[in-house]
């Protein structure tokens, strides 16, 4: 077989070989896999398919989670706000969970722009580590503000500032974890 002025020798059912170069060439091929039904493969990669609503869901988990960085964004900058006019502080854990929020995601923005350059996974190592610890720090100030939510000290504003915050925290934490940015 020939193709691009190259011979190719047949190594196997749509895999082919020059003897000269030892660079492979492949048709897609198209198989049945057991788990996911439909698998499109060939020499460099298996392109697999996916039902729709796991499509939805990602895409929703994802939105989410940009919703979740808006809210903490916002947050902290009112919080830096009130801090420079020397107004009242507004609660230190909310602050720290929503500062753990926005590390966690610029921590995941800088992953995405070093493995975009190809880089090895050795000099990742210490990012995925950092995620690793956010998603602690978030689970422990998270928990500890769920168990102050019985307070009788708070209003009800104050609440529903606890749940969003924990619910900011969550969503980023759940979305780090099914996408598996830890490791």
């Amino acid at each position: 077989m020939a193709v691009g002025g190259y011979r190719y020798a047949q190594l196997g059912p749509s895999v082919y070989l020059n003897p000269d170069t030892k660079s492979l060439y492949s048709l897609d091929v198209y198989s049945d896999h057991p788990q996911f039904t439909n698998m499109l493969s060939n020499t460099y990669s298996d392109l697999l398919r996916v039902s729709f609503i796991r499509h939805f869901l990602e895409w929703g988990g994802l939105i989410l989670a940009a919703l979740a960085t808006l809210y903490s964004f916002i947050y902290v900058i009112f919080a830096l706000i009130q801090k420079l006019r020397r107004q009242k502080c507004l609660h230190r854990l909310i602050f720290a969970l929503h500062t753990a929020n926005l590390v966690l995601v610029l921590n995941v923005a800088w992953l995405f722009y070093r493995t975009s350059a190809m880089t090895s996974y050795s000099s990742l190592r210490p990012f995925l580590t950092a995620n690793l610890l956010c998603l602690g720090f978030s689970l422990v100030i998270g928990s500890l503000l769920l168990a102050g939510l019985n307070s009788k000290k708070l209003s009800a504003r104050s609440k529903w500032s606890h749940l969003g915050s924990i619910l900011a925290a969550s969503i980023l934490c759940a979305n780090a974890l099914y996408w598996e940015i830890y490791f």
